[in-house]
């Protein structure tokens, strides 16, 4: 896959949201400590904005920006020839994030996503609030056959609870099978409840979960008094 066939596949700005904010949800029920968390998602990132993010631990990372504009989504593969630190000194390759619409440059520009004022991307996709498809970045002078990670790092991001239940076994090996058919109430949106929550892991912690469903905009049973 290329970062072409990833904008093709890529769903609309309001799906690709609710898809994230599923698996920011799930892992927060997986992983109480946020630092162990493979997908994340903060309704509050700043002014207008909404951040949807992905580490996977390894040094790669992966994050979409949404604001009322459109969405920015932007991923780094550091092992990737794209990357920009290949160059000495780093330097993002020509034409990788030129671009990207102005309407979105402050999140193409977000420091948190920068290492010595240099942008973390080896490619990128945007789409503005009133398109009908998403847009890929084209590096020009990107080396022939150059892996920049699309082929990977989003693979889980498809919309599927069978995907989902295939990662978490791998990532955080459970004691137990994930429940599909909790997970897929999930991918549903349906309103979180200790219970449903304890489907997914038993020793879930529903009081610190509801705070981070607050975060993530999930619909939540209010915390109450108990275990």
């Amino acid at each position: 896959m290329t970062a072409k066939d990833l904008a093709a596949r890529l769903p609309d700005i309001r799906t690709l949201r609710a898809w994230w904010q599923t698996l920011a949800v799930l892992d927060a029920i997986m992983s109480p400590e946020w630092d162990y968390r493979y997908f994340s998602f903060d309704t509050r990132w700043g002014d207008g904005q909404e951040m949807a993010s992905m580490r996977n631990g390894s040094g790669d990372d992966c994050s979409v920006t949404f604001t009322p504009a459109g969405a920015y989504l932007r991923c780094f593969d550091h092992e990737s020839a794209l990357s920009p630190w290949t160059n000495n000194p780093p330097a993002l390759l020509q034409g990788l994030l030129d671009d990207v619409p102005e309407a979105l440059r402050d999140a193409v520009l977000d420091p948190a996503w920068q290492l010595a004022g240099v942008p973390s991307v080896t490619f990128s996709l945007w789409r503005l609030a009133g398109d009908d498809r998403w847009h890929h970045a084209n590096a020009r002078t990107a080396p022939a056959g150059a892996d920049d990670g699309s082929d990977e790092l989003l693979e889980v991001v498809d919309g599927r609870p069978g995907s989902y239940v295939a990662f978490a076994t791998d990532y955080y090996e459970p004691e137990r099978p994930l429940d599909l058919a909790a997970v897929e109430r999930i991918f549903a949106h349906e309103q979180m409840t200790s219970d449903l929550a304890r489907r997914i892991n038993p020793v879930a912690d529903w009081t610190a979960l509801t705070a981070d469903l607050d975060v993530i905009g999930y619909p939540a049973q209010p915390a109450g008094p108990g275990p």
